[in-house]
């Protein structure tokens, strides 16, 4: 059986569909930390990709400064001066930059990487999984269509549809060649 061009585009559109409401309600993959008790409002602001480029950190300061003095609202200020006794701000040459210091929170980059590299293993794993029933449940079904079903249902990330669904069948080639090897 062969995926038609009308399917094709079906899937191709679920797929856009999946990514796009995932990306929407969870940013992307999100690294993944302890939130402190009491924290919890803040992790749905958090988007991952870090600090903005453009923020500096004398403008930010300035304007929590600013913004404590208009409210009269110690918690501001005590915000601006946490940044500083942290390091989080420093000063140098007369004006304020954000340092390079990460929080105990947070991995170091190294582990957000693993923990990254961990997480596509799980979710190629899975997709497997899912290729698999599939393909038991339709046994018409080539291992491209079941991958291709597969890969706009879980709206997996990937740059295209194509790639997505080429990510499915090469997990799958791979958990399938180890399997008959030994």
């Amino acid at each position: 059986m062969m995926l038609s061009k009308s399917r094709f585009e079906e899937l191709k559109k679920l797929w856009q569909r999946k990514k796009t409401s995932r990306k929407g309600a969870e940013g992307t993959h999100v690294s993944i930390f302890q939130i402190p008790r009491g924290m919890n409002d803040l992790a749905s602001v958090y988007r991952r990709g870090g600090r903005p480029k453009k923020l500096r950190g004398d403008d930010f300061l300035q304007e929590l400064a600013r913004l404590a003095l208009e409210w009269g609202d110690q918690r501001i200020a005590k915000c601006a001066r946490a940044l500083l006794e942290l390091g989080i701000v420093i000063v140098d040459k007369q004006k304020h930059r954000f340092s390079e210091k990460r929080g105990p929170h947070l991995g170091s980059p190294e582990q957000d990487a693993q923990e990254a590299i961990v997480l596509k293993r799980q979710v190629d794993a899975h997709a497997v999984n899912k290729v698999q029933a599939l393909l038991k449940r339709h046994r018409s079904l080539s291992v491209r269509e079941a991958s291709a079903e597969i890969a706009a249902d879980l709206g997996l990330e990937a740059a295209s549809f194509e790639a997505a669904a080429q990510r499915v069948r090469n997990a799958f080639k791979a958990r399938m060649g180890k399997q008959t090897r030994g």
